[in-house]
């Protein structure tokens, strides 16, 4: 699978505390689960620590791959799952409100782009924003690309386009961890718990864009899809 060249010169600001935030439950493919955990450790111009909420039971072939990775991740563990909306707002609370300022999503499936975490860094300093995308391509089993996924990008436009698709990838988004404890954070809506939680986010006025560029490989073969929309919880 060929990545997409950067399109500028990324800059980063060593203030700001940066921290990956994922998480992983018993159906997620050990396969996947390695690939995408490669690339979010192989992440290009910046300095940040990664997060994984492990979402009840997950079988010895998930545990192989966390152990692999294991001294590079802070790891939460619940004794069951509660679904994706309440295993990250346990994991925001009890690890990330405190001692970050951004957090950037990544799921168990799919595959960062080198200068994704930069870009998206970049993007939020330079222009104020407390949530910020991107498009996505989509890739097969193979990793092969078939698809994307394109999205508003400025304020104005994800505002209009809010009250009849999401406006936003939740596996491409960044956020500001103080504007997100300020909106409630994760809750448990069903299905649509990133859709929600943007919606608070405009509600709030704060600004909030995408990034026209694509910085994210979205699995989407059927077992993952069950997965995201419902079939397998």
């Amino acid at each position: 699978m060929m990545l997409p060249k950067s399109k500028k010169l990324v800059k980063y600001y060593h203030h700001n505390r940066v921290c990956a935030v994922g998480a992983v439950y018993r159906n997620d493919e050990p396969k996947y689960f390695r690939e995408a955990l490669k690339s979010v450790f192989n992440q290009l111009n910046i300095s940040y620590d990664v997060h994984i909420v492990i979402d009840g039971p997950i079988g010895n072939e998930l545990e192989k791959v966390l152990k692999e990775f294991a001294p590079k991740i802070f790891l939460l563990r619940l004794p069951s799952s509660r679904g994706l909306g309440l295993a990250l707002k346990a994991l925001f609370e009890e690890k990330i409100y405190e001692k970050y300022d951004i957090a950037i999503r990544f799921d168990a499936d799919d595959i960062n782009y080198p200068t994704r975490f930069s870009t998206l860094v970049d993007k939020m300093l330079e222009s104020k924003l407390k949530l910020v995308g991107s498009h996505i391509h989509e890739i097969d089993e193979n990793s092969k690309i078939v698809g994307a996924r394109v999205v508003p990008l400025s304020n104005s436009k994800i505002n209009w386009y809010k009250n009849f698709v999401n406006p936003f990838n939740h596996p491409s988004i960044a956020m500001n961890v103080e504007a997100l404890k300020k909106v409630g954070g994760y809750k448990d809506c069903y299905l649509h718990e990133d859709w929600f939680l943007w919606l608070h986010f405009l509600k709030m006025g704060f600004q909030v864009a995408n990034i026209d560029d694509f910085l994210v490989a979205f699995r989407v073969n059927q077992g993952t899809l069950n997965r995201r929309f419902g079939k397998d919880f």
